[in-house]
């Protein structure tokens, strides 16, 4: 079971994340955020997704060193990177206990 999901993971990676990250990463290109200049609720909302992609396909988000800066320049703005550095913090489970991947 677990080499087929693996097998299955690896397929959606090369048949269609690699390809969507790259245009992401076309996307941003040498803005800071999303819509320019200005951080706004659609960076939460990406940064979340692709949180859980660096997890899941880490091969995948680390061919794009545009959002890998993108995904540190999150992480550092001070209210994130204090509420990452707390107890408050966890980064795993990333799903609800029902769910294949995430979970345990």
């Amino acid at each position: 079971m677990r080499e087929d999901w693996e097998r299955r993971r690896d397929a959606y990676c090369t048949g269609i994340l690699d390809n969507q990250l790259n245009l992401l990463a076309e996307f941003l290109g040498d803005n800071e955020w999303l819509i320019g200049d200005q951080l706004s609720y659609i960076d939460f909302t990406a940064y979340e997704v692709l949180d859980w992609f660096r997890v899941f396909a880490p091969i995948s988000v680390d061919k794009q060193p545009i959002i890998g800066r993108y995904l540190c320049r999150f992480e550092n703005l001070g209210p994130i990177a204090a509420y990452r550095k707390s107890s408050k913090y966890k980064s795993w489970p990333m799903t609800g206990p029902r769910a294949k991947w995430g979970s345990k």
